[in-house]
C-alpha cells in the first residue's frame, strides 16, 4: 500500500534514493516480482512492517549485508 497513499516514509525513501544517486550510487527499489537479490552489494531495508525480519534474514543468508533503520519504541 506504500505508494498508493504516499506519505512521509515514501518521501524519505525517495529522497535517500535521489541523494545516493547524486553521489554516484546505483539504487533500485525492490521489485517483488523479480527481486534478484544476488545482483546487489547491499540491501537497505526501509520499512516498519511487522514480520519483516523474515525478509532481512533471508537476504542475510545470501551473504548480502543488510542496512536497516531501527526505531526504538
Amino acid at each position: 500500500m506504500a505508494f498508493h497513499t504516499p506519505g512521509g516514509g515514501e518521501m524519505q525513501l525517495l529522497k535517500y534514493k535521489e541523494y545516493l544517486e547524486k553521489k554516484g550510487h546505483k539504487i533500485d527499489l525492490l521489485d517483488i516480482w523479480n527481486p534478484n537479490f544476488k545482483k546487489y552489494d547491499i540491501f537497505h531495508f526501509f520499512s516498519s512492517i511487522s514480520g519483516s525480519n523474515h525478509l532481512c534474514n533471508f537476504v542475510k543468508q545470501l551473504n548480502i549485508p543488510v542496512a536497516r533503520l531501527r526505531r526504538e519504541m
